[in-house]
């Protein structure tokens, strides 16, 4: 039997326990924005299956929900992280 925990790389469990602080952090980022203040970037780090390509999937979902523009990057193995920034940037 499969663990509701471990439901696969990049898959959703059930239930985002343990997350609230996280979810809390980019709730004040995106209240900070409306009046046009510093968001306040915010870094997900974690160990392979920890969970992090989760959070930002849902991290997404709400923002756009919302009607924010949301943009994942990643830089690639060749360290150009501006140009992959500025790529973004554009699409948003």
């Amino acid at each position: 039997m499969r663990s509701p925990d471990c439901p696969g790389a990049g898959n959703r469990a059930p239930a985002l326990v343990g997350r609230d602080r996280g979810f809390d952090a980019m709730g004040a980022s995106r209240q900070r924005l409306l009046p046009g203040r510093n968001g306040r970037s915010q870094l997900l780090t974690g160990l392979r299956g920890v969970g992090t390509t989760v959070m930002l999937n849902e991290f997404e979902h709400i923002a756009q929900g919302q009607g924010y523009v949301h943009e994942h990057i990643k830089p690639g193995d060749d360290a150009r992280l501006a140009p992959r920034l500025a790529a973004g940037f554009l699409r948003g």
